[in-house]
């Protein structure tokens, strides 16, 4: 007898919810971001951030996300950070 594979864990982490990674690696001198990065060290990782949140906003009521957000030059987003 086979298992099924699934990507998501079979016990909930808290709340009766899945827990659910996004890691986002992003260049901060890329032309999309230099000009944010210019001003804000960290600024290319919650551009990003904000944009992973709305994009898996519908999620929120079935999974706990974890959105985490490295600039290539070693900012972590804000939500990345140990401790919150």
């Amino acid at each position: 007898m086979a298992w099924p594979l699934s990507p998501l864990p079979q016990l909930p982490w808290q709340s009766g919810k899945s827990l659910c990674w996004n890691v986002t690696v992003i260049c901060s001198l890329a032309e999309s971001y230099v000009n944010g990065a210019v001003h804000e060290s960290g600024a290319a990782a919650e551009v990003t951030t904000s944009h992973k949140e709305e994009k898996y906003a519908c999620l929120d009521s079935c999974y706990l996300s974890e959105l985490i957000a490295v600039e290539t030059l070693g900012v972590f987003s804000f939500s990345a950070k140990i401790g919150k």
